[in-house]
């Protein structure tokens, strides 16, 4: 509601009107939700157009390293340079079912590394490609 402007100076008209153009629209507070995927991908130092990188079993390591210590996904997310939402599929994809000493579902990088290796083998790609070299000859029997 806009308010009665009989009684105010041209300048307090003025004030009112450049106060109100500073307001965010719905459009501007959209468009910086829009710019959450570029902040992650600037502050991993990549440009903007979208480079999508794979998280290898080093990074699986120590996503259980830090979720074991008790952090936050968003903040083992922004440790790891991505988005909280990376953090959320990896710790669903390396679930085992049981509960970790914090109480919550306990996550094994083998078992995630194990299921984008079977992933990435139904969809045809190499091994090589798949990082299978990364496991270093990990196997679940072993752990």
């Amino acid at each position: 509601m806009l308010p009665n402007f009989t009684n105010y100076t041209p300048g307090r008209v003025a004030r009112y009107a450049e106060s109100f153009c500073r307001t965010k629209t719905i459009a501007h507070i959209a468009a910086e939700a829009c710019t959450s995927k570029k902040h992650y991908a600037q502050k991993r130092g990549e440009s903007v157009a979208g480079k999508y990188k794979y998280l290898d079993f080093k990074d699986r390591k120590q996503i259980a390293t830090w979720y074991l210590s008790g952090d936050r996904p968003a903040d083992i997310a922004e440790r790891l340079g991505v988005t909280p939402a990376t953090v959320y599929r990896e710790l669903k994809r390396g679930a085992t079912g049981e509960l970790d000493r914090n109480q919550r579902a306990e996550y094994n990088p083998v078992l995630a590394q194990q299921t984008v290796q079977a992933s990435f083998k139904r969809r045809g790609r190499s091994a090589a490609e798949a990082g299978e070299s990364e496991t270093g000859g990990i196997n679940s029997d072993r752990v």
